[in-house]
């Protein structure tokens, strides 16, 4: 893994990049004294994969989108608000990025946006300051997509098992 430091403005993020042996994903655990008004933090990442289209899900199954904005109504179509994961896919492979508490998503030519912070001043003029900590995968499959699998990953993300130990007996 990598510990990466960074100041922003007033802010720091400290993130821990973790890349695995047996497992195609990278998981990026984030710390984030957030100290900033009116400033919107993103993470970006392009993706090198053509013909695909866009999945976001949903609570009640998935929304299909282009990848690419061909049409007015299209262009108009910007961030989406998926639950735990988007995927990017075509035919061959699959790309996801997982997350466990972030919810505004956006696809466009290949590349996939997660709003990590938006710190707006209305109605809540210390909206989002402060600590945050949270985590987001991206997982990659030389495969074409699997909702199943997408999900099973999503949800272990965001549902830790927890250890329950026997109370002693009186």
């Amino acid at each position: 893994s990598i510990k990466i430091k960074r100041d922003f403005y007033n802010s720091t993020i400290i993130q821990k990049i973790i890349l695995y042996d047996n497992e195609r994903k990278i998981d990026f655990k984030t710390y984030v004294d957030w100290q900033e008004n009116q400033k919107l933090l993103k993470t970006v990442f392009p993706i090198n994969i053509k013909n695909s289209q866009a999945l976001f899900d949903l609570s009640m199954g998935h929304l299909e989108r282009a990848n690419y904005k061909n049409t007015d109504w299209e262009k108009a179509k910007t961030e989406v608000p998926a639950h735990k994961w988007v995927n990017l896919n075509n035919n061959d492979i699959s790309v996801s990025l997982l997350n466990n508490c972030k919810y505004g998503h956006q696809v466009d030519e290949n590349v996939i946006d997660l709003t990590l912070l938006k710190s707006g001043i209305f109605p809540d003029p210390k909206a989002d300051l402060g600590e945050h900590e949270y985590t987001y995968s991206l997982l990659l499959s030389p495969q074409p997509k699997d909702i199943i699998d997408i999900e099973q990953k999503a949800l272990m993300m965001n549902n830790k098992p927890i250890l329950i130990q026997p109370s002693a007996k009186k």
